[in-house]
């Protein structure tokens, strides 16, 4: 079940997601991107089953006591899983280090890649570019960033420095996405 399954972790808004979103375009059919289950709200122009399931508190912890997660947390005050049918064989995973842990001790033969920001105040410049972020928000994801810089180094095989902002018309990010294939080309 874990031939190629790959955990993409790192903090809020640092550029999974968009890392992960240009290797499938790119690149098609090499991994699959599970749809994980939050109790967040939407943000603008997320879609339900695309983006994610959301659920409410209630039916998440109902999902997580019948063993439905492969992995789950809470981040920034709301909870994050993916669904444990939902990995196989040529799977991309977007999460937090939390759940990173708790692939890896699942999933021994999983690897890991972590993206990391520049620094904290670039990636709170990006999570102000974020819809419905609140101040609140924005400032416990960058606690939960610090978290994740301190202690994910010890969990990734590979580390991607993104250093990408808005004003560079995107050669930061080419240049992260470009380490990131690579990486993903050497794991396997």
């Amino acid at each position: 079940m874990e031939d190629r399954l790959v955990v993409v972790f790192g903090p809020s808004a640092v550029g999974k997601g968009r890392l992960i979103r240009t290797f499938q375009e790119r690149r098609p059919n090499r991994f699959q991107l599970p749809v994980s289950f939050t109790t967040r709200p939407p943000r603008k122009g997320e879609v339900e089953g695309v983006h994610h399931k959301f659920v409410d508190r209630q039916t998440f912890s109902a999902l997580e006591e019948d063993g439905f997660f492969a992995e789950c947390s809470w981040y920034a005050d709301e909870r994050y899983g993916t669904p444990l049918e939902s990995l196989g064989d040529g799977v991309i995973l977007k999460i937090e280090h939390r759940g990173a842990l708790q692939i890896r001790k699942r999933f021994p033969h999983a690897r890991f890649v972590m993206v990391m920001p520049p620094d904290l105040n670039t990636l709170r410049r990006r999570l102000h570019t974020r819809d419905n972020l609140t101040e609140y928000y924005v400032e416990r994801r960058i606690a939960e960033a610090k978290i994740e810089i301190a202690e994910g180094p010890q969990i990734a095989h590979a580390i991607i420095l993104n250093r990408d902002n808005v004003n560079n018309n995107g050669l930061e990010f080419e240049f992260a996405y470009r380490q990131f294939e690579r990486v993903l080309q050497s794991l396997f």
